[in-house]
């Protein structure tokens, strides 16, 4: 699913920490395409360009309780 963009996140979390402390990421492709003060915006701002399923949001923090995933069907969000 969305491995690569988790371990990307994973083997680069020290330094994002650096640059975006708390804030929601949204990677796709090994790459931040997004900064967000919280996950809805995070989501629904990265939804306009990116198709769902194509891009992870992830909380920035050295705390392993922000690696919760949350799975929301497609049709709860619309």
């Amino acid at each position: 699913m969305l491995e690569r963009e988790f371990q990307y996140f994973l083997d680069n979390q020290t330094d994002l920490f650096k640059q975006y402390p708390y804030q929601y990421l949204a990677i796709k492709d090994q790459k931040i395409i997004g900064v967000y003060d919280n996950k809805i915006d995070a989501y629904f701002q990265t939804h306009e360009e990116h198709e769902l399923d194509s891009f992870l949001v992830q909380f920035c923090s050295l705390d392993q309780g922000g690696f919760i995933q949350n799975f929301t069907p497609n049709s709860m969000i619309a």
